[in-house]
């Protein structure tokens, strides 16, 4: 029986605007355009609150400001555990609190397994908690074996959540409330690589050389505990793909989600080359996508890439998308 097909997720970004605080986008890759997910952009409370050093997951059709901090004057800043959230589903609501978290935290790490969200760093102590909408409950997580760098994984398949300390790449199994150490250092990778999980394979996205696009995409598969070779197609019309992407000399890459079926997207946000009117008090911007399809072989060591892709999905803000989440 053929495996059924995933619904694959859409694409949000957050832009800020010059007045009324942040705005989510939502990116559609077929057409190549961003329409507005509905959030009221005049909502100025709390979004001084939202915009500073939060940090966002998504949770089901729920977008989740967690912490951040507060501006008290030109060089005075103050951490809070103030949580918000808003249903895209009824973007008409706004903002809405929910339940603090029970530590203040900013620029922390955080991710969604479960119908719950986890979250970790941007304090010392406690470390890490965990939210259920369901109950309104925030609890304590034990402590970790190290500090962690980089990104936090979901890993929904194996019930578990990934981070990577300096020298090791742990696994937090909720189950049984415990971390785990896999044995495995990918720390050259992990601490500055944008990477998803796909079906017990790490994948990792690289500028792509000028010279050997082949070179943008890693491959870690953790069953095997080996990396992966990548093969890509042969024909010629795959290599214009790679000849809108900008070689900016450094890792580009701002995400790499997974959106379903196997169909990783990397996306980058930038200023555009041409020019504004003066009347318009936003510049142009735009959002470079890279969208590919992954499969492993079922035996040997090798992922198949096939359907690429690349996208200049174009809109007006005051700087560059700041936060990319799928939903």
């Amino acid at each position: 029986m053929a495996a059924e097909e995933e619904t694959e997720k859409a694409v949000y970004i957050r832009v800020p605007r010059c007045i009324g605080g942040d705005e989510w986008l939502m990116l559609n890759l077929e057409k190549d355009v961003a329409t507005p997910a509905g959030l009221e952009r005049n909502m100025k409370w709390p979004l001084m609150k939202c915009n500073q050093r939060s940090t966002q997951v998504a949770l089901g059709s729920m977008i989740y400001y967690l912490g951040g901090v507060t501006l008290r004057g030109f060089f005075n800043t103050s951490d809070h555990d103030d949580v918000f959230c808003f249903d895209t589903r009824c973007p008409n609501k706004g903002l809405k609190k929910t339940i603090p978290m029970n530590s203040h935290r900013w620029n922390a790490l955080a991710a969604a397994l479960d119908g719950k969200i986890y979250v970790f760093a941007g304090r010392r102590s406690p470390y890490g908690e965990v939210f259920d909408p369901d109950r309104g409950l925030w609890a304590i997580l034990p402590e970790p074996p190290s500090d962690f760098l980089g990104t936090l994984l979901s890993d929904p398949s194996n019930a578990r959540l990934l981070a990577h300390s300096h020298d090791d790449l742990y696994a937090y199994y909720p189950a049984s409330n415990s971390w785990k150490s896999l044995n495995v250092n990918l720390y050259h990778h992990w601490r500055d690589t944008p990477c998803v999980i796909v079906d017990d394979v790490i994948y990792f996205c690289f500028t792509p050389d000028p010279d050997d696009h082949t070179h943008c995409l890693a491959a870690y598969d953790l069953v095997s505990n080996q990396p992966l070779d990548i093969k890509w197609p042969s024909d010629s019309d795959f290599a214009s793909v790679f000849a809108t992407i900008p070689d900016y000399g450094y890792n580009l890459w701002d995400v790499l989600h997974h959106l379903g079926n196997g169909k990783l997207y990397a996306a980058m946000s930038a200023r555009m080359n041409d020019t504004t009117p003066e009347t318009e008090p936003e510049a142009a911007y735009a959002v470079l996508c890279l969208t590919l399809k992954v499969h492993k072989e079922p035996a040997g060591n090798t992922v198949l890439v096939t359907e690429p892709s690349s996208h200049w999905i174009r809109f007006l803000a005051a700087a560059p998308a700041r936060d990319f989440l799928i939903l």
